[in-house]
């Protein structure tokens, strides 16, 4: 479950400073903060079958694959989520730079449906990526 924090919008920058230091995960929808839920076991177990899936059909390729914790930048937006496995290709991406935690073109973002997350995920969160895919199709 996402729960919003009482804190007044904020810019990318000051998100990126608040996040460093946070000691819980927040995503930034429109300037605003969102405390991340905790994983279960078996949202856990998933993201790891599907993580493994993906090494598997890709070996000899060159990309980067994340479980959890991981930011990915909705760019047209300027807002920040986690998502719970993303798949990348970009060189950018790749590269273990000072922005290494943010992913910015990603070519596969999958969501664990779970009870408290379920309607969240298929409505608002599916519409923001979907705006990525079109931004990268022109």
């Amino acid at each position: 479950m996402r729960t919003a924090v009482n804190t007044p919008k904020m810019t990318e920058s000051e998100y990126i400073a608040f996040e460093e230091k946070a000691q819980v995960l927040h995503e930034m929808i429109n300037g605003k903060l969102y405390t991340m839920a905790g994983t279960s076991k078996t949202l856990n177990l998933i993201c790891i079958w599907l993580v493994n899936m993906i090494l598997n059909q890709l070996k000899g390729r060159k990309f980067a694959v994340f479980q959890e914790n991981i930011k990915v930048q909705i760019t047209h937006e300027k807002d920040y989520t986690y998502p719970d496995v993303v798949l990348t290709f970009d060189e950018q991406d790749i590269s273990t730079d000072e922005s290494s935690y943010i992913i910015r073109k990603p070519i596969l973002i999958a969501e664990v449906l779970s009870p408290s997350m379920r309607l969240y995920d298929r409505t608002d969160n599916f519409i923001q990526y979907r705006k990525m895919s079109e931004i990268y199709q022109h």
